[in-house]
């Protein structure tokens, strides 16, 4: 069966909540994909049969996708075998739900290019299957991971697959591993909380946002002079302005990336734990925990 990638948000992290622009890739370095155990073999603790009972119920999931073989399969020992860790922000619950989607659809097949309609369709299918597990979801995680293509969000409503990033020419990116797991809502609930409350912090966010979307058309344009700029500016916004988001382990590197200029700390999804992006606009990094990813 195919594998299904991670993925990471590159930028657009909270900001895209409130309107900003957003830019998202698969991440090769973990993956998952369904499986039937070996003879001899213990499978892992994977548990679907209630997920196939929540699509059954979902009437436009139930049409789409062929439950009678998911549930077949799953009383053959169908399970989920994944590297991707979770509760740091790389969509673990993504790649599944794509997955899934991927193996039961009764009419989807991979191809290379998508229109923007056949995007948002997909993006709408799979936020209603990440809703099991989420409560709510926009659906991003799981698009990325089952197209296997770099997105552009320009909205929350309006998504763009790209062939093309000239992100060789750019500098070097790393994800540094805090060994903490964390849960999203929570975070996100304290952002919009804090967003409601504080005229500071919405021109703070504006303002956040404003150089989120000049950071993702520089990396499109292949400025690399421009886009250093901006992602040290957004590592020290977001060093100064989401302390809640900075686990305390990553702080003395954070500061000691702003104040060397070096290399640059910032949140990778909603932050609080599991991964965060760092990036080095020249030379290779070797500090502990940090891991290399090629985009």
């Amino acid at each position: 069966m195919s594998k299904f990638y991670s993925k990471i948000l590159l930028f657009g992290e909270y900001s895209i909540i409130k309107g900003s622009q957003g830019l998202a890739f698969p991440l090769k370095k973990f993956y998952g994909e369904l499986k039937f155990p070996h003879v001899n073999t213990s499978k892992p603790e994977h548990n679907l049969s209630d997920f196939c009972q929540y699509i059954s119920g979902r009437g436009i999931l139930a049409n789409l996708l062929d439950t009678d073989l998911f549930r077949s399969e799953l009383e053959q020992g169908l399970y989920f075998d994944s590297n991707i860790p979770i509760g740091h922000g790389v969509g673990s619950s993504g790649a599944l739900c794509a997955s899934i989607f991927a193996r039961y659809s009764k009419e989807f097949k991979r191809k290379k290019t998508y229109t923007q309609s056949e995007l948002k369709y997909l993006q709408d299918l799979m936020a209603l299957m990440e809703s099991y597990y989420h409560g709510t979801s926009s659906g991003l995680d799981c698009l990325i991971s089952l197209i296997d293509k770099p997105v552009f969000i320009r909205s929350r409503n309006d998504v763009e697959s790209i062939e093309d990033l000239p992100k060789h020419k750019m500098g070097h990116f790393y994800l540094y591993e805090t060994h903490i797991i964390r849960k999203t809502a929570p975070l996100v609930h304290t952002f919009l909380k804090d967003y409601d409350q504080s005229q500071q912090v919405r021109e703070g966010v504006q303002r956040f946002s404003q150089l989120t979307n000049e950071l993702i058309l520089s990396l499109l344009q292949a400025k690399k002079t421009i886009f250093d700029e901006l992602f040290s500016q957004i590592s020290r916004f977001q060093y100064l302005n989401f302390e809640t988001m900075i686990c305390d382990n990553i702080k003395a590197f954070w500061l000691q990336g702003l104040e060397s200029k070096e290399f640059f700390v910032k949140l990778c999804g909603a932050g609080g734990g599991g991964y965060y992006l760092v990036y080095s606009p020249n030379k290779a990094l070797s500090y502990p925990n940090l891991t290399k990813i090629d985009l």
